[in-house]
This record gives C-alpha cells, structure tokens and sequence, in this order.
C-alpha cells in the first residue's frame, strides 16, 4: 500500500512546498469534470487524482470524510510536517511554521484531523497569489477602472449562485495578515467540502449509470456524455464497490443512505450551533452567513447522493430505511416551512434576528425542498411497489426471512409510515404531498389486492365446504347426530390452512384501517394530497427547472431522472382520476421539464437514457388510453391539449415507422375522428339506432368543416368550441378534402345548444391545421388581434408550434433522403388545403407579418407574444431546410429595417419585452439571426454553383441557391444593426429569467465573432466582395466601424467591459451548474470576441481605436479575471497576448503594462502565471501562458520584461547596489529553462512555445543570456536533442508528420538561441562552447537548407480535383489570415472547420468509397506546416552559421560547412520547386545567407578546395537561372540576381593568388581524400572566360540600355558589381592567356561603345542627391570610367581603346567642362567629377602609356592640356604655407584625393619626360609631346618635401573626405618600417603617396 508521502490525494509535503506539486483542490476537480472546455484536456490528471485510493476513500465517505482529532492523527500530523520532509529556512518562499499553525488552528475549530487540515492549509498557501490578485488593490496604474459596478442586470439574483463577491482594494499587509489569512482557510475549508461532495455526487451518479437497472436502461456508448467517459464510471464503481459490500442486490446502498441521513442531521445540527469559528470576533455574520449556505448546499448534494442510489436500487427499499428517511423528512416537515436559523448566533447577537436567515441561505432553501420531496416520493418507488402488491393478488405474503426485509412486508413499517404521512396530509405539507399521494395510491392497490383475495378465499372455502356437505350424505345416516355436529363444526372452523390465514398484506391494511373511527385513512390520503395540497401543481413545479436547478446537469440526465419519477407517479394515479386539466397540464410538464423550444433544438434528438416522452409514447396501457387517445378523440372540439401534447411529444425524435416518418406526423396524417360542436342552425342529420339508446346520429347532407370565404366578424378563427367554425355543405361545393360526407355516423357527447359530436371521420389533422391557420390569415387581422378571446390566439400560435416541432425533429432525425423527404411531404401535405398561389409556409409568413404590424395598436405592454415567438421558431426552423423561402421574405418582412421600411423587431421588445422583464421575442430574434449566418456561411459555396432546377419544396442541395448575395447582404445588415443596440443597452434591462440575460448577450458576441472570422479570417484578398461569405461583408464592415471607432463612444465598450466584469462575479455554486456554465460561456465569448477585434485591427491596418485604448486601461481587470475561475485563463491570457501585441504595433508610444496593472500585481500575476497549466496539466493553456510571456519580451514592454525576467521590480533592478533576491532563480525565464532536462520527452507543442520565449527574451534583452550559464543541463539537452533529430517530410502518417513539424521547428529555436549563446560566449572570449558543439549539428547540415518537403503533385492534383468539384470556389477562398494564431499540423493553411462546414453537400468533399477532398486538404496543411517549419530551420540555420563563422573563422572544419552551405542554397534555389505565392522570398533569403557566408570566407582568405569549387556552384546557378539584367529588373527579379552577382564575385576571389595561397598551406588539414575534387585550372579558365563574355558581352549592355530607358529601375550598385566581377576575373592568374579573346569580345559586343555612351549621357542620368532643384550626382559617369579602367588594364583592349579614340570621347562630354574650370577636391558639390579625374581618367592615362606607350604620349598631353587649371589646381592644393581665410576656409588642408592626384600626375609627367629624353628611339621626335600646362612639378617638390619634413604639421592639416576617410582616421596605422611615426591609417596612406611622390621627383 502506498504510504502518505506516495498519495496523489495528498504528495510529499516538501514537494507540495517547493511547487514541484500543486495540490488539487476539490474546485479545480469539479470544474474540470462539468467545463467543457477543459474536460478532455485534464482528463489524465483528473483520472490519476480521481483513482487514488485516498481519494476514493474520501469520496465514498464524502458526507464525513473528516476524521475527529486524535492523538494517532496528531501523530501523522507531526511526521507530515518532520523536517526532513519540510526544512525550514529563512531563504524559502514559504513559511512552514505559519502553514502548520493554520492547520492546527483549523484542525481545533473545525474538530477535524490535523493532516486535513494541513492539506487545506497548503491548498490556501499555494494558491494564495490568487486570492492576493483578485482580493488586493487593482487600481495601482492610476489608470485602471474601479471596481465593477453592481449595477449588473444580474446582481438581484446572483446572490442564489453562491457568486464570489468583489474583494475592498486592500494593501498586501491587509492581505498578509493572520486574520485575513485565516478567513481565507476557512473558505477553502468550506470550499473543500461543499466541491468534495459535489464531486462525490457526480462520479457516484456515473458509476450507478454505468451499471444496469431494472428502472433505468444502460446507457450506450454513443449516448454518453463526453465527460461521463469511462474512467469515471470505473471511479464511481471502486467507490461504491468499497462503500457497498455483501448483501443482495436489493438492499445495496441501504446503509449508505443511513449514514448519509446521518450526515444531513449533522448538518442541520450544524445550522443550528454555528460555525465556531472566529468566536472571539462575536460570531461574526459574514462567517456564519458563509458556514450556514455551504451546509445547505451540502445537504442538497447528499440528497442528491442519495437519490441516486435510490434509483439505481433493483429492489423496493428495506422498512428500516424508509422509517428512518421518512422519520427524519417528517421532523422537519419534510422542510417545507424550513428556516435554517442559528439559535446559537442570535443569542450573540440579537441585533441579527430579523435579518435571519441569511439571504443567501433562504435561496438556497427552494432547491433543498424540492430534493426533499423528490428523494420522498423516489423511496417508495410507487411503480415497482404496486408491481409487487400485484404479484401477491393470488398468493400470500411469505413470513419475514430477513432484516431488511422491503416495506411492503413489514406492517408496522406501513403502519409508521402511513401515520406520519397521515400526519402530513392533515397539515397539507406541499413538499410531502407528492408522497403522501402515492402511499395512498399504494395502500388503495393493497386494500384491493387483500380484499380480492379475501374475496377468492371465500369463494373457495364455501365451494370447499359445499363440496365436503355432499360427501358426508353420501356416507350414511348411521351416525346422523355425530355426522351433523361435525359438518356444522368444520363450516364453522375449516382445516387450517397457510394461504388462507392473514398474511403481512392483511396485518398491515387491518391496521391502516384501525387508525382511524371517523374516515377511511386510505382514502384521506388520496384526498388530502389532491385537493388539499394540490398535488398535480405541485407536481408541475417539481418537474420545472425552475424549482429543480440542478435538473439541467449532465445534460438533463438528472432532470429525466426526476422526471420519470414524477410520471410514475401520475401514470399510477391514472387509476384513481379521470382525464382533467391538471392531469394533463402535469404530463406537458413532466415531458418538458419547462424546457423551451431553443432547449429542444439545442439538445440531441437521443437523449441519455429514456426520456419521459419516450416513456409515455411506449406506454399503450395506461397513459396512451387515458391521456393521448382521449386528448385525440376531443379534437378539434377541444383543440389547445392535443395541440400542447403533440408539440411536448413531439420533441421525441427517438419513434420513427417505418417510413422514418416522426410518431405524431403519422397520427396526424391519418385522424380517425373529428369531434365538433355542430353550428346552432344545422339539423342536417338523423337520429340512429333509438332503441338501443346508443345517442348516435346519421349526417342526411354533407358538412363543410370550412367554409369559402371569410368569416363572421364575430367569429374570427375556429378554436376549441366555437361552433360558428363550421357550415352546412350545401353552402359551398365539396371537392377540399375536409368535408363530412353524407351518411356519417356520429356520437352525441354532449347534448346541450350546441350539440357536440364525434364524428366516425377519417381526415388528415396537418390538412386541417394548414386550413386552420389560412381562415385565420382570411380575417382581418385587426379584427382578429382586438377580439377579446385570447384561446382563439393561443389555438394558431400552438398550431404554428406544432409545425415548428414536427419539422425541426424530421431534421434532427438524420440528414438521409428519405428525413429529407418526409420534411417536404410534412409541408406539401399541410398546404395541401390551401389556396393554389399559398402553401403554408406563406400562410404562417403573412400570419407573422399581420402579427407584427397589428403590434403597433397595442397600447397594453402585457400581450401575448406567443404568436409571434412560434412564428419566429418556424421560420428558424425553415433556415435549415429552406433558406430560399426565409431570405426573401425577411428582405420585405417588417421586422427589420431595410431601405427606410420596417423595424419593429426594436419596437416589440421596447414596448413589451422591457416592461415585463421576459424576453422570448427577443431570444428568438438572435436564434434566427445566428440560423441566418450559419446558412449564409454553409451554403455560401453551393450558392455560387450552378442551380438545378426549383421545386416549390426544394431539396437538400438546392438550398437557398437562388439568393441573390445583395438581398442576404441586406438582410444580415439590417438584423445586426438592432443587434448591436440590444447589447449595448440590454446590461441596464432586468431580466426575469437569469439565463435569457446570460444567454442574450453571450449569443450576439458568438454571432458577431463569426461573422467577422468568417470575412476576415480566411482569403487574404483585399475584395470582400470577392470571398465567398461576401454576404457577410457588410454586416461585418458594420462590426468592425462601430467598435474600432476611433470615437469615444463608451456604450459599444461598456457592453463588452460589462460582460468581464460580471466575471469577476462568477458564480461558486455547485447547484446551478447550468447557470455558472451560461455564465462562464458568455464571459469566455467576450473575451474571445475582444481578441477578434483586437487582431481585425492589427489586419486592417486601422489606427488605434478607442476600444482597443479601453480594452488596454482594464488589463489590471482583465489580470483579476484570469485568477477568478479556471475556464477563463486560457482565453483571458490569449486576449491578454493579443492586448500586448496590438499596443507594440501603436504609432504613438507604447502605453506602458506595468504602469496599467501596477507592480505589486504585476509581481502577484506572474507569481500566478508561474504555476502555469498546473495543476491539470492543460497544454493548451500553458502554451497560451508561453505566447503571452513571449510577446511581452518582444513588444516593447520593458519595464514588464524586466520584471518578468529577473523577477523583482524595474526600479530595483536598475539599482547599482540593488542584489538579486534569492528566489530570482525561480523567475519565469529560469522555470523556462529548467523545463528541458527531458525535452524528449516534452509534448512538441509546450516544448516550442517555450522555446519561442527563450529565443525572443535572449534576442531583445541580450543580458537574458547569462540565465544559460546558470542552467547547463539545458544546453546539454538542446544539443542532444539536434544530434538525435531524425524526421521524414515525405511521410504519409499525418500524425506523425505533424509531430515532425514541431520538432523542426524546435530546433530552428534551438539555432536561433545557440547563436546568441555562442554570440555572448564570443564577446566574453570564450569560443570552445561553439568548438564543442559544431560536431553535433549534423542535423543542421543536412536538412536546413533544402525545405524539400513540399509535394508538388499533391497540391495541383488537389487544386485541380477542386475546382473541378467546385466550379465556383478557389482553394485560396479557404487560405487562413492573421486573424488568428495559426498552429502546424492538419488546420495550418486552409481553414478546414469551415470548409466541412460549407462543402459537405459535395459527396465527394467527404469521400463516398475512400479518403475524399476533405482528407486531401488536411494533408496539404500538413504539407504547408512541412515547408514552413523548414523555412524557419532555415532562418534559425542562417543566424547560427553566420555566428559560428563569425565565433571560428579561421576554423578549417566550419570553413567546409559553410562551403558545403553555400553550395545547397545555390542548388536549392536552382532546383526549388515551391509556388512564388507561398513562400516568394524563400529564394532571397537563401541567396542572402549564401552571400554572407561567402563574404565570411572571402575575409578569412579561406583557400580550401570546397571554397573554390563555389565557383563552379555559383555561375551554374546563374546559368541556370536563364536570367540577365534585362530580365531581372523588368520582373522583379533584380535583388536575386544581384545577389548571385555577389557571390559570383566573392567567388572569383577565392582563386585569386592561388599560388602564394598553395605555398602557405600547411599540412594540418591536406587530407585531399576528404575534400570533393575541384575543377581543374583549364576548366576554371573556360569558366572565367564564360564569365567575362557573359559581363562584356550581354549584362553590361543590358544595364546600359536599362539605365536609359528605365532609370527608375536600375541601381548604380550594378555596374559597380559589374566592374567588381570584371576586375576580378582579370586577376585571375592565367587570364593573360586568353586577352586576345577578350578583345575580340570587347570589339564585337561594343562595350567600350556603349561605357562611353554612357559616361557621355551621365549629367543627364544623374542621381539626386538631395531635395535641390539643381543637386545631381553623376555616378554614373564615374561608374562608367572605372569601367572603361579596368579594360583598359587588358593591355590588347587598351590598344583598341586607343585606336577607337576612347580619349576624344571622353573629352567632349559635358561633365569634362567642370574640369577644364577646375575643381577643389574639398568642394562638396563637385566630389564627383573630382573622383572622376583623379579615379578614372589619370590611372587610364596611365593604362593608355603603358599599354601602348611612346606613340600615344602626344595625345594623353593634348588630353590632359585641356585641363590645365585643373593641373595648376593640383600643383597649388600642396602648398603647405598657404593660410585658411573667410573665403578659404579649406586652404592649406591636405587630403588623400589630392594626395593620389599628385602622384598620378607626377607619374604621367615623369613619363613623359622620358619619352622626351629617348627622342626618335621611341619612335616620337621630342617636340612632339607638350609638356602639360599649369603643372609646376618644382613646387610640387618642394611642397611634398616640406610635409614630408613636418609631420606633425601634415597630421594637422589632414581632412577626412567623406565617412570612409574618417573611418580610415580612427583606425591605427599598418606600421610599416617605411613610414613609421603615423597616427592613424589616413596618415599612413597620404605619407605612402608622398614619398612615392618624393621618390619619383628624385629619378
């Protein structure tokens, strides 16, 4: 047996402390087994607590299962609390100390076990961050809201909920101290009873039901509830198995209801003492207020356990049990005047006496009472008691032959009982009347079993006697005298015999007879209960929700079961009473158990178990003959009974022939009488058959039931009785199929004026019904609204339920042809009677629209509004099966407000609703607007297919097909705009019925969200009117105006705030569970809706409404409402998320969390939000919480960040001498990471969001970082983790590629937080981590760049297969927006929740032999989850190589992975096979990694042959592409090119200088065998040359002829990449081989053509610069000439340059002219044309002479001549004794432009001095070269020698041209020997220049 410390009921106490265990508390039990939200999710911890022994033990014992204190409990309270189990310190979060005095103080009061109490002590303890965030101030950001107004509409009555009430703001010492603290362990106490008993209840009813019995059926798999699974009826069995052993059948369970009994007197005695508790505060009222309801909800769930136990007995109960129950409800009165007072209170305080009983215990008394009268009448179970009398009928009672032998045979047992209900019956005590009726009927059944038999055993006996007479003659007269005086003897004492003397049966009824002189007991009974208490009402009420609130749970299965007990009850007193009212009015309400209309179209057409309407649909012995058929052979005379019966048993669903024709629609079809009450003149007919007085009557002409045309004024429809209804025949002509036919036989049932007949006439009663409603629709509808006979109304508004329900159940009876069939035959059929141009739909269309405008003559605020509630439930039901009828006549229906016309649905509920406070018109107004969208959405497809041909009652696939869009549009519209008034005024209304308030607005918020999900959440087209719920566009453009308003229009917000703050008042009951359910539901919309708006907004791209500004100053109230019920977290954190996320997309500053909630609740939340999905383990919400934490650290929240990531305050954090507190390390980020010890063993889904956190905390807060280090088993996991991933994209189990999904995910995560880890390791100097873990990224190698798992094949036969189902419709149309988080897997893409929905009229959407369109579509969103989650690998991969190549560059291995990197993406991107609409900048992202990574090993001067063979990679991959300049800039394409372009140029580096990079190559890594073999030099040679002609050939032309012609589109950047490939090409060693061919390139594509073309053209294409009118920048001119540079330096191409008169060319261009005026290289304004001159047109001088030399030295001096005040310019920009000045502010400044322009002339100079100085040797006669004008080489001497002697002046005058310059300036110095002393690299270099300078003037 496991010990305390193992128990799942109660752990380890420092596991509980430490928070490793959360105890679960009976709440959070109870609240996970009845949300149907969190049932499934929490079903394993719910199983593993449920099944605990412990806590089955407490379960069975629920009613005491606190022990009494002991020395022996003490004792285990001590070794609980030992210090080894709990140390205490002063470091821990928790005080062990203060914990166990709270449970010795509650173990003393409470009287219970200390071990207990110190589990309610740690339950408080651990969620005591919650109570602190719902009870400590809220307000702290100044900004928040108060406290919720308890102006609430449900405030009167939320008090009977046991709601939570609103916590006084209180500082944190309020909340700490001992007072406060104690008060809260004694709710929890309190809580923990009263949920521990609810739960009890629940899982005992599941074993009970699991199990069968002889009153109730089994329940079947398919009918059980979702959360009634199995585990719990295996839970509720070890319950009941432990609690009730031995015995038979029969009496199982009997001493459990004694010991229950028990525990009810305890409590009552409990009611009566007081609590205890607090005695030194004087008993105070709240306490005992609090203690005195959680007793009288205790009571009610024992009453509960007990009936279910009672039901589920196969046996009648033992006389002990039902003496006893009877005899403890008799002591109370069976509780009927109960008032549950403390005598031991008032005597305290007498100032309380007439304020006793509390509120809330006196309304919590009804629902006690009507249990207490239930569980009475359910003890005698009347219908097995009577089958048991019966079965003694003919034989006596056999003598006891055991204890708990049944009642019925024990006589003093019905003795004692029938004087207590004696005694009950003469106080005519209502709760007890429904027993004492049914002992009466049970002790008339004995009287008459024992006088039957009584009678038998007389008969017999003188039949005996007789016989034994004759034989005794026959003998002799021998002894006549003895003879005689022994036949006298034995007549007078007969032979004993055992059947005939008296039995139990016998004893009892002589003693029941004897208890009273003046009247039959029996009878008084009967009488007492019947009209005295009037038990049928009573009855009636017990059957109604309203006085049985609990009925509704389990989804009515309690309700059935109290039902079907009271119907046993009437059923057994159909013997005794005739067919009366209140009978009938008993059966209408037992059937229903006041559920409404919406109820029945909510609920499955199957109920669990048998209903009762199945029950008296079965019964053909008793409720058939005395209620159904007599209500049948009464119609039409008496219409309303049949009418009301047909629409209560018509909701059945369950009884179909055949034909699957619904029970009722047969009878209907086929009426076999027709009673009436004649018309006062009619004496067509003969009396028949007088001499057997049979009362009979023979018709002698025909009878029109209707007849043609109007009716009297006076008459204004046929009702029940109204014999002006009906005509003689020969007034009309027949031929309608309702007329009496001649010679009818009929009986007379009454013979008053007018006679009432039963006519023996066979007629279809729906023909009747539709005629019924058109004679009505023939009068005047004012005449017929002001008669003063309200049954005539109530007759067609029945009438027009009965169509509702009929129809409705032939719908839910199944989708099959023949449901469908039997629908449109139900319709044709009721319309067969009517006018040729009307059916009945038209007939009840029109009676609601004459309905509705007679409306507005009614000045009396209370008239029915019945027929227009049953008019508006058929025309809801007609939606679904046809939506064509409904759209057409709402878009002309008064009842909305269309182009000016109509609106009454606003009036009806202002003028009548209101007032009255009951809202049916109202409620099924938003039913059939939410039936409007729902067809509008699933027929929106169907309607854009081609439309068969129309019927007049179209089938299923026609539906609604010829509905313009514009008229739904319209109608949608209109419906909503009164809409959105109700929900902004109905939170002032005063709603009678709690629910319809709950339900009104949670409906409307349900409704409005899917209308906009539905438009905005799928196709991502700008065109609403495009998408295929375009009919919702308008009504959703509506939505989106009223409540994104930027306007303060604080009615739209308060209808939403309102709803969440009646949240914070959620109802604790365990009683009205469907109401706490309707309420969280509506709360759980709201929210849910204020997120939908919130992400609408954020994909409208709107601007900050005021809602979403509202929405952000609540967050302190939205923080509480996660605290304040377990249902509310997830969509409340979610909300919260999309809150955060919005307010960091603001254009304005972010409005700061923190400041909003303040900081001691910011700390409390997190504290709260730590615990996460614990304890139910809900994934879903902890990924929720995960999502939350992330974008709070990513959405410029900083101050929350903080606070989030290092756990204290903001302001304490930024202190210098602030430490971190010791529990820092159990901040959010260290749970985090802590999480991942077994991250194989996480669930994907947790395992990512967690990741997500990590990754973004790290990248925005950088500091975040070191929390690694301090939890170094979640490095280790991580990379365990990638070194063991293995995932198949191409697998074809959805489940187990979906799993993949996640985990590729995760390790893009896990790349992205490696790379900053290795980053931070880096910049602390450490790299052996990144060394360490490169072996163990095999993973990331290998599949991160590829993204190969999309299926290609799938996706176009799937895109084909579709359209072709559905002409109509796109697979775009169903394409998921933003609009809500998507999540990997089978809904990633494509929203397939509302493709079933609206798709499903396509068979082959769902497949009719095999997998269909449906399945192909989940496939393909799993496909789509593939290729994203490798593209993010691949984002992640891509931040972790350029890290690790930052972290190792010169590391050899890296340098291979990279290449091997490079390399895939270039053959990815070649051989990519993904759609451009998915993912268009996949390819970009690929190219940009492949260029930074080459830019990594070009910086490196990585050699190794995997780097050289990108070469190869990079110009196949250009090839490849089938791309130039051309193509790439008029596509689009540009930036991808320009990237291969890039690394096509890196590229070509990697082979420059291979030789000297071969000679420095060690042999530490020349293992040639494990490097790929790399191309050899001829084919790097041709591939050079493929290169070149590729630039000189094509691309350079192409950019040329772009630039003209589309500038725009062009990018200076090109010809510089150009140039750059083109420089590098040519220094390839080698090349100089191959320059003969380069010139025959350069010749025939005319590229020195067109680079002089273009530098001609350059002032004209110049760049703007800035906004001037005159600023340009001639870039390309300088981009030209560096072109015409570097061919120039291909001496064979300088030569054709040459001969061309490239120089003469050049000269005439206009930007030549800025030269020959000379140009300041300091002038700002002529930079460029200075590095044109300096850059360009000198260095290709220079080419030219040494390329050609001598014979071209003339021309380069008549060129450079030209710019003889340029030359002189330079000569002076050296004088280094020239003096800044006012005009020359730059004079005497030294730059490096002037610098390289001297040396670049007093190079050309030199040379051709030289030239000079050889004469005719070269060919040119001296005189013939000029010398070059305005350069005086001697000042330039003298200059260069002068700076050269003063260095520190040169470093003084040195100005920094342009950010590359100064950058060169702050950079230190090479330090080479040659030009020591510089200071920075700028100096070094102008020093190089001017000694070349210097060295060039001394030759």
């Amino acid at each position: 047996m496991a010990s305390a410390a193992e128990s799942g009921y109660f752990p380890a106490l420092d596991k509980c402390l430490d928070g490793s265990r959360l105890l679960l508390s009976w709440r959070t039990a109870f609240v996970g087994l009845t949300s149907p939200t969190a049932a499934e999710r929490a079903e394993p911890t719910l199983e593993r607590f449920l099944s605990d022994p412990e806590t089955a033990t407490r379960l069975g014992r629920a009613y005491n299962c606190f022990q009494a204190r002991t020395p022996a409990t003490n004792s285990s309270f001590e070794t609980k609390t030992a210090a080894i189990h709990a140390t205490p310190s002063s470091h821990a979060e928790y005080d062990i100390d203060q914990i166990k005095a709270d449970a010795l103080w509650l173990s003393e009061n409470a009287n219970i076990d200390e071990v207990s109490a110190l589990r309610i002590a740690v339950v408080e303890w651990q969620w005591r961050l919650k109570a602190q965030l719902l009870e400590t101030s809220a307000g702290e950001g100044g900004s928040s809201r108060s406290q919720p107004s308890d102006s609430s509409l449900f405030a009167p009555r939320s008090s009977i909920l046991l709601g939570q009430p609103l916590a006084e703001n209180g500082t944190s010492a309020d909340f700490q101290s001992t007072e406060a603290r104690r008060r809260r362990l004694f709710k929890t106490y309190l809580s923990d009873r009263r949920y521990l008993l609810k739960v009890s209840e629940l899982v005992i009813r599941a074993g009970l039901l699991a199990e069968p019995s002889s009153d109730q059926p089994i329940e079947s798999e398919q009918g059980r509830k979702t959360h009634h699974t199995d585990w719990i009826a295996r839970t509720g069995k070890t319950i009941l198995n432990a609690r009730i052993s031995g015995g038979g059948t029969s009496s199982r369970g009997q001493s459990f209801i004694l010991e229950c009994i028990e525990g009810l007197e305890t409590r009552i005695a409990g009611l009566d003492q007081g609590s205890g508790f607090f005695q030194d505060d004087g008993e105070r009222p709240d306490v005992e207020s609090d203690w005195g309801s959680n007793l009288l909800v205790e009571m009610t769930h024992i009453l509960q356990i007990i009936l279910s136990i009672i039901e589920s007995s196969d046996g009648i109960l033992s006389a002990g049990i039902i003496v006893r129950w009877l005899s403890f409800a008799s002591t109370y009165g069976f509780f009927d005047n109960f008032q549950p007072v403390s005598t031991y209170f008032l005597s305290l305080n007498t100032a309380y006496e007439e304020q006793q009983p509390f509120p809330t215990q006196q309304t919590l008394v009804p629902p006690l009472q009507s249990l207490v009268a239930i569980v009475s009448l359910a003890a005698i179970k009347l219908p097995l008691s009577l089958e048991t009398i019966a079965e003694f009928t003919d034989s006596p009672v056999a003598p006891p032959s055991q204890e708990d032998e049944p009642f019925l045979f024990d006589p003093v047992a019905m003795e004692t009982v029938t004087d207590m209900l004696t005694g009950a019956a003469t106080e005519c005590i209502s709760t007890a009347s429904p027993t004492v009726f049914a002992w009466g009927i049970l002790l008339q059944a004995l009287r008459e079993t024992v006088l039957t038999r009584r009678d038998r055993q007389n008969r017999e006996t003188i039949e005996s006697l007789a016989e034994e007479d004759v034989s005794g003659t026959e003998e002799g007269d021998s002894s006549a005298t003895e003879s005689g005086s022994t036949w006298r003897s034995r007549r007078r004492s007969p032979p004993p015999d055992p059947s005939h003397q008296p039995d139990r049966f016998d004893q009892a009824l002589d003693k029941i007879i004897l208890m009273s002189d003046d009247e039959d007991p029996i009878s008084y009974l009967a009488k007492s209960a019947v009209n005295g208490s009037r038990v049928f009402d009573i009855v009636s009420g017990l059957a109604s929700r309203s006085y049985t609130p609990y009925s509704s749970e389990d989804h009515g299965q309690v309700g059935r079961s109290i039902r079907s007990i009271l119907l046993g009850l009437v059923r057994s007193s159909l013997e005794m009473v005739e067919y009366l009212p209140e009978v009938v009015n008993a059966v209408l309400t037992i059937t229903t158990g006041g559920e409404t209309f919406w109820d029945f179209v909510d609920r499955p057409l199957k109920s669990i178990g048998l209903d009762p309407a199945s029950i008296i649909l079965l019964d053909d012995t008793v409720i058939g003959p005395k209620v159904l058929e007599v209500a049948f052979a009464r119609f039409p005379y008496e219409q309303l009974p049949l009418l009301k019966l047909i629409r209560a048993l018509g909701a059945c669903g369950e009884f179909l022939d055949g034909s699957r024709n619904l029970f009722f629609t047969t009878l209907l079809q086929s009426m076999p009488t027709f009673t009436q009450a004649l018309p006062i003149d009619f004496r067509s007919y003969e009396t028949a058959r007088e001499e057997e007085n049979a009362n009979q009557i023979v018709l002698s002409s025909d009878l029109r039931i209707f007849k043609p045309g109007k009716f009297e004024t006076t008459s204004p429809m046929p009702s029940g009785g109204d014999e002006k209804a009906l005509v003689a025949a020969g007034d009309i002509n027949s031929g309608d199929g309702l007329t009496i036919p001649t010679g009818t036989i009929g009986r007379v049932i009454f013979e008053g004026d007018p006679l009432v007949v039963q006519w023996d006439y066979k007629y279809s009663g729906l023909k009747y019904l539709g005629r019924l409603l058109e004679s009505n629709l023939r009068n005047s509808h004012l005449d017929l609204n002001s008669h003063e006979d309200e049954n005539d109304k109530d007759t067609i508004a029945e009438t027009v339920g009965v169509f509702s329900v009929l129809l409705t159940s032939t719908v839910k009876a199944g989708k099959t042809d023949e449901t469908e069939y039997d629908t449109e035959r139900l319709l044709a059929e009721a319309s067969d009677g009517l006018d040729r141009n009307s059916d009945i739909i038209s007939v009840i269309f029109d009676i609601f629209e004459n309905e509705l405008q007679s409306h507005q003559f009614q000045r009396d605020s209370s008239t029915s509004l019945d027929l227009l509630v049953n008019c508006l439930q058929f025309i809801f039901t007609l939606t679904s099966i046809m939506p064509g009828r409904v759209w057409p006549f709402l878009a002309r229906s008064s009842l909305l407000e269309i182009d000016g016309r109509g609106g009454k649905i606003i009036a009806v509920i202002a003028s009548s609703e209101i007032p009255s406070g009951n809202f049916p018109f109202l409620m099924g107004s938003i039913r059939l607007f939410e039936a409007l969208v729902k067809d509008a959405v699933d027929h929106s497809v169907a309607r854009r297919c081609a439309s068969k041909g129309l019927k007049r009652f179209r089938s299923f696939d026609q539906l609604g097909t010829g509905v313009p869009d514009k008229i739904m549009a319209k109608v949608l519209l209109a419906y909503a705009r009164p809409l959105m008034d109700v929900l902004e005024s109905s939170g002032s209304w005063k709603f009678t019925v709690l629910e319809d308030g709950l339900d009104t607005s949670a409906r409307i918020l349900s409704t409005f969200n899917e209308i906009l999900q539905c438009t905005y959440g799928i196709d991502d087209s700008a065109q609403l009117e495009s998408k295929i719920t375009s009919a919702l566009a308008p009504a959703a453009e509506y939505l989106i105006d009223v409540f994104l308003s930027t306007s303060s229009n604080n009615l739209v917000t308060q209808s939403i705030t309102k709803v969440l703050d009646d949240g914070l008042r959620t109802p604790l009951s365990t009683i009205f569970v469907g109401t706490m359910q309707l309420w969280t539901s509506r709360v759980r919309k709201a929210l849910t809706f204020s997120r939908t708006l919130i992400f609408a907004s954020n994909l409208l791209r709107l601007p900050t409404s005021h809602f979403e500004r509202q929405l952000f100053e609540t967050t302190a109230h939205l923080v509480r409402l996660y605290a304040s019920h377990e249902s509310y977290r997830l969509p409340t954190i979610t909300l919260l998320d999309a809150v955060v996320q919005s307010a960091g997309s603001w254009k304005e500053d972010t409005p700061s969390l923190l400041g909003q909630i303040g900081s001691e609740t910011a700390k409390t939340f997190l504290g709260v939000l730590s615990k996460l999905d614990k304890p139910l383990d809900d994934d879903e919400l902890e990924i929720g919480i995960w999502n939350f934490l992330t974008s709070i650290v990513s959405n410029r929240q900083q101050w929350f960040a903080v606070y989030l990531l290092l756990g204290n305050a903001p302001r304490d954090s930024l202190r210098p001498s602030a430490k971190v507190p010791s529990g820092s390390n159990r901040t959010l980020l260290s749970l985090a990471l802590g999480s991942f010890e077994k991250i194989s063993e996480m669930p994907t889904k947790r395992a990512l969001a967690i990741l997500e956190f990590i990754a973004l905390a790290e990248d925005h807060w950088s500091w975040a970082v070191s929390d690694l280090k301090k939890h170094p088993t979640f490095l280790k996991s991580l990379l365990s983790f990638i070194e063991g991933l293995k995932t198949n994209p191409r697998s074809n189990d959805m489940a187990q590629a979906t799993s993949d999904c996640y985990k590729t995910r995760m390790a893009a995560c896990i790349a992205e937080i490696l790379a900053m880890y290795f980053h931070h390791s880096r910049q602390m100097g450490d790299i052996s981590v990144a060394k360490d873990s490169l072996s163990r990224m095999r993973f990331y190698f290998e599949n991160a760049v590829s993204v190969s798992g999309y299926n290609a094949s799938l996706h176009a036969n799937l895109r084909r297969n579709f359209e072709e189902k559905f002409p109509g419709c796109t697979l775009s149309n169903f394409k998921r927006t933003d609009l809500q988080r998507r999540q990997l897997g089978t809904g990633y893409f494509y929203d397939t929740e509302l493709a079933n929905a609206v798709l499903v009229y396509e068979k082959s959407w769902s497949g009719l032999r095999g997998p269909g369109l449906a399945e192909e579509v989940l496939r393909a969103n799993v496909n789509l989850s593939i290729v994203q989650a490798q593209v993010s690998l691949l984002h992640g991969w891509k931040l972790l190589a350029i890290e690790l190549s930052n972290t190792m560059p010169q590391d050899v291995g890296l340098q291979k992975i990279l290449a091997r990197t490079v390399n895939d993406c270039l053959i990815a991107n070649t051989t990519t096979n993904l759609p451009e609409n998915f993912f268009d900048n996949l390819i970009q992202v690929r190219s940009d990694f492949a260029f930074i990574l080459m830019q990594r090993l070009a910086e490196a001067r990585s050699k190794e042959p995997e780097v050289k063979g990108l070469l190869k990679s990079t110009w196949s991959a250009i090839r490849s592409s089938g791309t130039n300049f051309e193509i790439a800039l008029a596509g689009g394409d540009a930036a991808q090119y320009r990237s291969l372009l890039k690394m096509l140029f890196l590229a070509l580096r990697a082979h420059l200088d291979s030789d000297v990079a071969q000679n420095q190559a060690t042999g530490l890594h020349s293992s040639a065998k494990l490097a790929p073999k790399s191309a050899s030099p001829s084919e790097i040679m041709r591939m050079i040359l493929e290169i070149l002609d590729h630039i000189l050939g094509r691309s350079f032309r192409d950019l040329a002829s772009s630039i003209h012609d589309q500038p725009e589109t062009s990018s200076p950047e090109d010809i510089a990449l150009l140039t750059a490939i083109l420089q590098a090409s040519l220094q390839v060693p080698g090349i100089e081989r191959s320059h003969s061919h380069l010139r025959n390139v350069v010749a025939e594509s005319g590229t020195a053509r067109v680079a002089t073309t273009l530098f001609s053209w350059s002032d004209q294409l110049s760049i703007s610069a800035s906004s001037g009118p005159n600023s340009g920048d001639p870039i390309y001119g300088e981009l030209a000439i560096l072109f015409l540079l570097e061919l120039s330096s291909v001496p064979l191409i300088a030569e054709q340059l040459a001969i061309g008169g490239i120089l003469g060319h050049l000269s005439a261009a206009n930007l030549m002219g800025y030269l020959r005026r000379g140009i300041h290289p300091i002038d700002r304004r002529s930079q460029r044309i200075y590095s044109i001159w300096t850059r360009g047109l000198l260095p290709l001088c220079l080419n030219l002479l040494s390329a050609i030399g001598p014979p071209i030295s003339r021309e380069i001096s008549s060129f450079l001549n030209q710019f003889s005040a340029q030359l002189a310019l330079c000569s002076r920009a050296l004088n280094s004794k020239a003096i800044p000045s006012t005009e020359h502010p730059m004079a005497g400044s030294l730059t490096l432009a002037v610098v390289s322009e001297a040396h670049s002339l007093t190079l050309i100079d030199r040379i051709l001095e030289s030239f000079r100085t050889a004469g005719a040797g070269t060919g040119v006669l001296a005189s013939e070269i000029p010398k070059l004008e305005g350069w005086d080489a001697a000042e330039v001497k003298e200059n260069v020698d002068i700076w050269l002697q003063g260095r520190r002046l040169l470093r003084e005058r040195i100005v920094p041209i342009g950010e590359r310059e100064a950058e060169l300036l702050k950079t230190n110095p090479t330090g080479g020997a040659a030009h020591g002393g510089c200071e920075s690299r700028l100096e070094e270099r102008i020093v190089v220049e001017l000694n070349s300078i210097a060295g060039l003037m001394a030759d």
